[in-house]
Order: structure tokens, then sequence, then C-alpha cells
């Protein structure tokens, strides 16, 4: 097909509104087949235009996913295309009021399409990561949709995670952006701030502001309100890949260095598998912890471990195991072994499965060396009573 009719598609394509999946679908193919076209300049200033108009369209999930798949293949099809997109979609959220769309259907085509082209093509347009930063911030005002908020601030963190280190200038606002999240009553937000803090653990050398942060989502954990939602157990997974993010990695825990003041108010050190046992334990054993915030905290646990069983030896890992089994032990006798105990021996029995399915077949071996192990130095205190963990 020559280029004039590949243009008369594109310029045709209102009449298409009805069926744009189709749409979108037969401009891939056309593109595929017409890639030395759009090497040249007057093509590519024709058709772009053509294709950002039609961010206008109310649609679907699924053909906002096949426009944005389009955006992505033109760039990839010709690399010098990727800049005047990216310009094309921002000038949607242009700071005139005169010029930028108020309409919600637009705004969300058009984030959509913004983020699959930060996501497959990020490292061409950091020239342009801060202007889109600043235009994902703006999108989070309380009086956006929510499906754009949320667009925005997972966008937001596509863009903490290309820019890396070299991030620093946009990371004190970005912290800011997750408390903002954090606290937001849409759980889909509260979920989307801690993904957004998990990004900046990964990439912040300073560790203080992603402990302050942590702290903020064990309030939204502690919120009897979410203790039944999705957003809770999805949450509590990213709070274990945050932890083991800022621990250092290392098994040996230390009285210096980093540390975390919980809900209660004490300095925790979270240095190491040490400082995550004592930190979260802490509040595991709290005498007034819900049933649902411990739950959560052995989710966090889970995550944490199979981390660091993915990354460090199994001797290693199963040394460290030793932390999670005190949970399951009474801090004191008077206590006794009711029924708040068993829910903490099912609680550790669940993570010592999962840091399993992480290990290799000798790393289980020694797994259940060091239970066996544990049973004969504690004796029924800990594993005795507990079928749960005895299971495990």
């Amino acid at each position: 097909m020559s280029p004039e009719e590949i243009l008369a598609v594109a310029a045709n394509a209102d009449g298409k509104q009805k069926q744009p999946e189709l749409f979108f679908m037969e401009m891939q193919s056309l593109v595929k087949g017409g890639k030395a076209y759009l090497k040249e300049l007057g093509f590519r200033d024709k058709l772009i235009p053509l294709l950002l108009s039609c961010m206008r369209w109310a649609m679907g999930p699924l053909a906002r996913n096949h426009l944005a798949e389009l955006m992505c293949l033109v760039g990839s099809v010709e690399g010098r295309a990727i800049i005047p997109i990216i310009d094309g979609i921002l000038e949607f959220f242009n700071p005139n009021p005169n010029k930028q769309s108020k309409d919600e259907m637009t705004r969300l085509n058009a984030l959509i399409c913004l983020q699959e082209m930060v996501e497959k093509h990020g490292m061409y347009i950091s020239s342009k990561l801060g202007t889109v930063f600043v235009t994902c911030k703006g999108v989070l005002k309380t009086s956006e949709d929510e499906r754009v908020r949320l667009a925005g601030s997972e966008t937001l963190t596509l863009v903490i995670d290309k820019l890396g280190r070299f991030g620093r200038s946009s990371h004190e606002e970005a912290f800011k952006i997750v408390k903002l999240l954090l606290f937001q009553k849409q759980s889909s937000l509260r979920v989307a701030g801690a993904q957004l803090l998990y990004a900046l653990a990964v990439h912040c050398d300073n560790c203080i502001p992603v402990e302050n942060q942590v702290a903020n989502v064990l309030k939204v954990l502690s919120d009897p309100a979410l203790s039944q939602t999705v957003a809770v157990k999805e949450m509590s997974l990213i709070l274990g890949d945050v932890l083991y993010k800022i621990s250092g990695n290392k098994s040996g825990g230390s009285e210096e260095g980093k540390g975390l003041r919980d809900r209660f108010g004490k300095r925790r050190v979270v240095v190491g598998v040490k400082g995550v046992h004592d930190f979260l334990s802490a509040i595991f054993w709290k005498d007034k912890c819900p049933q649902f915030l411990r739950i959560a905290i052995t989710r966090s646990f889970k995550r944490f471990f199979q981390a660091f069983a993915a990354s460090e030896s199994s001797t290693e890992t199963v040394q460290s195991v030793k932390y999670v089994l005190d949970l399951a032990s009474p801090r004191s006798a008077s206590k006794g072994m009711g029924e708040d105990s068993r829910l903490k021996a099912a609680c550790v029995s669940d993570v010592l499965r999962g840091v399993s399915t992480s290990l290799s077949e000798d790393g289980r071996a020694l797994l259940v060396s060091l239970l066996l192990n544990e049973v004969m130095n504690r004796g029924h205190s800990l594993l005795g009573e507990h079928r749960d963990l005895s299971q495990a």
C-alpha cells in the first residue's frame, strides 16, 4: 500500500469509531508494512497527528491498549517518531487551560499511551521524563477521575524506575506523592502509592524517607475498614519487597545504621534479617494487634524471605529462618497455648512454606534439619502442639 493510501485510511478513522479495536489492529499491520515510509519526515508529520486524534474517542480498555501498542509500534519502527508522539500526548495536558483536554476519556487514553511509551521507549526519552513526571503529578488532583489518577500514578512509578539513580531531583517530590496516595479513600490508589514506594526503595540512596513511608504503609494496613480488601494483601506483599530492599540484603543485624520508628513510637533497627524480624515482630506480638494485621505482617514476612532466598545462598537463608520461628513461641509461660498462639503458629507455617518454594532441594533439606533441631532445643513449646507448624 502506498503512503498516500495509508494516510487516507488514517484520515478516515472517524468512521470506524464503533469498532476501534479493529481499526487499530489494521493500522498496526499498515505500519509494519510501511516501515520505509516512516523514515520520511513528511509522512511522519502527517500520520502522527492523525493517530493522536484517535485519543479523543470513547473506547474501552481493550481498544485503549491497542492504541497504546500502535503508538509504541510507530516508535519502534522509526525512533525519530518517539519524541513527536510524546510531545503530542503531553499536549493533551497543556498547562494552558485553553489548550488542554478536559474530557476524562481523552485524558485516560492519553495517559495509558504515555505509560506504554515510557515503559517501552523510556531510555530514548530521558530528556522528556521530567516533563512527564510533572504532567502525571498534575493529574493526581482529587477533582480528576479515579482511573485518570491511577494511570497517572502508575506512570509516575515507571518514570522513577526509568530515571534510576539519576532521578534524585524527583525523589523528594515522589515521596510526598507516596504519602498522598497511601491515604486516599480509593484502595487502588493506596496500592499505587505502595508500588511507587517500592520503585523509590530500589533507586533511592537515602533510606530514611523510605522508612518514614513504611510507617505510613503500616498505618494503612492497620485500618479495620480495609482489612478484608484485596488492596491489603497487595500492599503487605509490596511491604515485604520494600523491607528487603532497605535491609541491606544481609543476614546479620546491626545496632547501628538505618532504623524505623514504628506506629508504637519505638525505634527499630531494620538492617538485615534480624532487623526486619525485630521490627515486624514488635507489631505482630502486640497484645491488641488485630488478626487481620497479623495476617498482613505474615504476608510481608513471607515475601521478604522469598526475595531473600532468591538472591542469597540456601545456607544463609535457612540460618535466617530461625528469626521467624520466634514468632510462634510464647513470650511468657502465662500466655499458654491458646487460640492466639495457634494463629501465630499457623502464620509462621505459611512463611516457612513460602520460603521452601524458593529453596533448592539441598536448601529444603537444610530447612528440615533446622526445624528438627529447633524441636529438640525448644520442645513442645515451639512445634509439638502446633499441627500447622509441624506440617510446614
